[in-house]
């Protein structure tokens, strides 16, 4: 009961919803790399100068060119091969959002330990203060038979005033055990986030509570160190992906003045199209890389 009440007061036991939420914006982002890039472009200029043909061609008047030129454009581009780039991207996203699920994962594994340490706390110091008011009880008693004796002149004062001095750092004991106490209740109402009054109770529970053992490779730290490997090799992955050649269709069409014929200084449509291949030349020069484990 303790402990699920500090899991649902907890920040973090939020975060994972909003995590994966990002994971897959993120994926889908990645995603419309490979839908066709449209872009809409204009452009007017005024040049200083323009080409002419200096060179008299019989029969042939070439016009001249404006010096004010005009150019509306839509480009179109569509990724046909990018080296693995986008693949390589989603292994990076999802292997990201894993890590920071094991980390949640792991902060969460936290919350319970420290939950059930505090309420073990609490357990030990109730049988601490129990054991202190039984023995203040017997003091008490043997207080009472050795003042009677006192006055009948059977024993000596000092031996009442042992006693008595005893009952004080039994005493002493008790305050502190409860003061004790108190701080731990007080932790531990923070974690779940509601108050105890003064006297509650904190039941042992009559059986043992059988859970799975946990080894300790099973533990979320290790998963949380398996996590960041895997997104460490994804983000190599990526980089030699970028390095890989990539081959893509591209269209531009517009309208302007002057159009593909730079000899008709005339407003005309126009249009072009064709493969592009780009590859970095860096690949040459990557260095060897050993395994990172």
């Amino acid at each position: 009961m303790i402990e699920s009440l500090a899991m649902q007061n907890y920040p973090l036991i939020k975060q994972s919803a909003l995590l994966n939420q990002t994971a897959q914006l993120s994926v889908e982002n990645i995603r419309k790399a490979l839908y066709p890039q449209i872009t809409l472009n204009g452009q007017a200029t005024y040049q200083s100068d323009v080409t002419s043909i200096s060179v008299p061609i019989p029969g042939f008047t070439p016009s001249l060119l404006s010096k004010d030129q005009y150019r509306a454009t839509v480009d179109i581009q569509q990724n046909i091969y990018d080296g693995g780039v986008q693949k390589s991207m989603n292994q990076v996203v999802q292997t990201g959002n894993a890590m920071a699920l094991i980390k949640n994962e792991v902060d969460l594994y936290k919350v319970k330990e420290r939950v059930t340490q505090l309420y073990c706390g609490i357990l030990y110091t109730d049988a601490v203060i129990g054991q202190i008011v039984y023995i203040n009880q017997d003091l008490n008693n043997a207080l009472n038979k050795v003042e009677a004796l006192h006055k009948n002149g059977l024993v000596f004062k000092n031996n009442v005033l042992q006693i008595k001095a005893q009952l004080l750092k039994n005493q002493q004991k008790l305050t502190e055990a409860q003061a004790a106490k108190k701080n731990i209740m007080d932790g531990l109402a923070i974690l779940i986030n509601k108050n105890f009054e003064t006297g509650a109770v904190f039941e042992t529970p009559d059986t043992l509570v059988q859970t799975k053992v946990i080894k300790v490779t099973e533990r979320p730290e290790f998963k949380w160190y398996d996590a960041q490997k895997n997104n460490i090799l994804a983000q190599q992955s990526m980089i030699d992906a970028k390095t890989q050649p990539k081959l893509g269709a591209f269209l531009q069409t517009g309208y302007g003045r002057p159009g593909l014929n730079m000899l008709k200084n005339d407003f005309a449509l126009f249009g072009i199209g064709g493969i592009r291949l780009q590859w970095s030349l860096g690949s040459f020069y990557t260095a060897k890389k050993e395994k990172p484990f």
